[in-house]
């Protein structure tokens, strides 16, 4: 879902936010009854060894935090919406992951005061997209 350096950048920074507010958890830490996740909205999904109860308050809290990263690293952070909308459209045709309007809508009001300003790809980024992906721009 990446169109460029930065995209793969938010994608990660997401995670790192995730990682950052003690989001992830063993599949041994205590998860509630299935008739409680189904009430709350939430939803459990393991990716390999990883278990990580998808929340739409987490998620959130994750972008936000990743706003942060994608700026100390010196991406633009406009791409986690880009990135953001193209899960969002994946997941409408797919049903995965929590990627609705709310989401959305969060992610552009956190990045409309920043400048559109950061990197978006590294001339590294390039060559290799090249290699995996001739043609494509």
């Amino acid at each position: 879902v990446c169109r460029n350096e930065a995209g793969v950048a938010a994608i990660l920074a997401h995670e790192m936010g995730h990682e950052l507010a003690g989001h992830f958890r063993s599949p041994a830490a205590d998860v509630p009854p299935r008739d409680a996740r189904r009430k709350s909205g939430t939803k459990d999904e393991v990716i390999g060894s990883v278990h990580q109860r998808i929340d739409p308050e987490k998620e959130l809290e994750a972008d936000r935090r990743s706003i942060d990263i994608l700026l100390g690293a010196g991406y633009d952070p406009h791409a986690a919406v880009s990135v953001a909308e193209l899960i969002a459209q994946q997941a409408a045709t797919r049903g995965t992951h929590w990627g609705g309007t709310e989401r959305l809508e969060s992610l552009r009001e956190l990045v409309a005061p920043l400048p559109h300003e950061g990197r978006l790809d590294s001339e590294a980024f390039r060559r290799l997209r090249q290699e995996v992906q001739p043609g494509v721009e």
